[in-house]
């Protein structure tokens, strides 16, 4: 592994990038964030539903382990506090799935634990609750979990972005929102869309999977106003474009299914983030070819209250997206 880039300043890597980029590490990851910030910790309780209340008095209580041994095998990561609750989580990345283990640690819970929850966070998996006897049984995936913590402060938070940074680049995770919908109507913008599949913005937070340009006047664009296309979100990185050679090896990870054609669409990326100047960071999303719509879809230009409800009208706010199934509805009302 190249900690440091020769030619750069400083390391883009992220002391989580060391654990490696298997489940092992990711979990890891996860568990050493739980540990370290607990406003991390207990927003995540939550969200899998067990009610607990957050003082610092209450997290020095709880205890955090990984890799630990019982009989059953090995649990992933162990969150317990003493007579109140346990929560085991087993982690799965990328193609590799949940099997024996949705029954293997049913007994390794703690006698004293009133509440118990058994948490499956996977890539592919099936968002569900579900219980097992006084047990509850919950299964998430990573853009769930994601998506939980898909606020400005957890960002910000230095030890919590690392580990979202270190998720989103080393194993390509994408949260549960759909469709980015933006304008674009600077003709640098459109060239860098067209020529390199890339599009930039301003440091935002969210990772939705696909991205719908919405071309302004100012485009001057053949089919005029609207949205003539989508294309799927491959990766996204923030980063300042003088430091975009230090990504090439998590570029070429975003590109790893076009197979033979991947340096080429990698080489295509980097000319567009090199467009930019300075050390300035933005976000910048790198695109699959884009699917052309029939009809170009357009704002809501109603006046009636409530317009642009679920979809997009009047000037698009940053980081607006919108669901597949709003975006299907438009396609068929325009056919």
């Amino acid at each position: 592994m190249i900690i440091k880039n020769a030619g750069y300043d400083r390391s883009h890597l992220t002391n989580f990038d060391l654990l490696g980029s298997d489940e092992v590490g990711l979990s890891k990851a996860f568990a050493y964030t739980l540990g370290h910030e607990p406003k991390f910790l207990y927003k995540f309780l939550r969200f899998i539903g067990l009610k607990v209340k957050f003082n610092l008095g209450n997290f020095q209580q709880v205890e955090i382990s990984t890799e630990k041994v019982v009989k059953e095998g090995r649990i992933d990561i162990n969150i317990y506090r003493k007579k109140t609750f346990q929560v085991i989580i087993e982690c799965k990345v990328r193609k590799n799935r949940i099997g024996k283990q949705k029954t293997q640690y049913l007994s390794a819970f703690e006698k004293d634990a009133k509440h118990r929850i058994l948490c499956f966070i996977a890539q592919e998996n099936s968002s569900r609750k579900s219980s097992s006897g006084n047990i509850r049984v919950v299964d998430l995936t990573w853009s769930d979990v994601l998506s939980a913590f898909d606020e400005k402060s957890f960002w910000d938070n230095q030890i919590a972005g690392n580990f979202f940074r270190f998720a989103l680049r080393g194993f390509a995770m994408r949260s549960r929102k759909e469709i980015l919908v933006q304008d674009l109507g600077r003709a640098e913008e459109v060239r860098k869309f067209y020529e390199c599949l890339v599009y930039r913005r301003n440091v935002i937070f969210g990772n939705p999977q696909y991205f719908a340009p919405h071309f302004t006047r100012s485009a001057k664009q053949e089919k005029g106003e609207g949205i003539p296309c989508v294309a799927r979100i491959l990766g996204i990185l923030t980063v300042a474009p003088r430091n975009i050679g230090q990504f090439k090896t998590d570029l070429m990870r975003f590109a790893e299914e076009k197979g033979n054609k991947a340096p080429e669409c990698v080489e295509r990326w980097m000319d567009g983030v090199k467009k930019d100047k300075g050390a300035k960071e933005y976000t910048y999303f790198f695109l699959d070819e884009p699917v052309y719509l029939k009809v170009p879809l357009k704002k809501d230009g109603t006046i009636k209250p409530g317009r642009g409800k679920n979809w997009i009208a009047a000037a698009i706010p940053p980081n607006r997206c919108v669901t597949f199934e709003e975006f299907l509805r438009r396609i068929v009302k325009t056919c």
